[in-house]
């Protein structure tokens, strides 16, 4: 999944009927990938947008850490953890051979969900206040059999020689 120049995702189209949605982005790997303008549209579409690790005063090497991961919980129901990139750079460019970035995601389903769920509310909780207990999926029922189903995008023309993408 990317976004890009698209129109905020619907998490935010959401909000209005009462879904609540929250993201986090990692400062230091989307200097220069998203623009303010992006994450402003998201919070004016009512997603909770909070920067993991943004530069401070009070520690100014702070910013060397990282959080790279990338995963999305829905209703407690169903995760993805995947490589879910933000920013047009991922579009690619096919007037320019560029193609588009291409990752891999796998859809988790069963009581694996809440580890995902519990994986992000320590990385919100870390910028800020916590989510609310009832906002953090609970272990669901053992599953009969691990279920889960790679997400992988077609294949796309391979980048022009040189590319960073290749």
């Amino acid at each position: 999944m990317t976004w890009g120049s698209a129109s905020p995702p619907r998490s935010s189209r959401k909000h209005a009927t009462g879904c609540r949605s929250g993201s986090v982005y990692d400062w230091f790997g989307s200097l220069g990938k998203a623009s303010a303008g992006f994450w402003r549209r998201l919070r004016e579409g009512g997603v909770d947008v909070r920067c993991y690790n943004p530069p401070r005063l009070d520690q100014p090497l702070g910013w060397i850490g990282r959080d790279h991961r990338k995963c999305l919980v829905v209703d407690g129901q169903v995760a993805f953890v995947t490589g879910l990139c933000v920013g047009r750079m991922w579009e690619g460019a096919p007037e320019r051979g560029l193609a588009g970035w291409r990752d891999t995601g796998v859809e988790v389903r069963g009581p694996a969900v809440a580890e995902v769920a519990h994986a992000f509310a320590d990385t919100w909780a870390a910028m800020g206040a916590p989510l609310a207990p009832d906002e953090v999926a609970a272990p669901g029922p053992p599953a009969r059999a691990a279920r889960g189903r790679a997400a992988t995008p077609p294949p796309r023309p391979h980048a022009a020689p040189g590319s960073p993408r290749q």
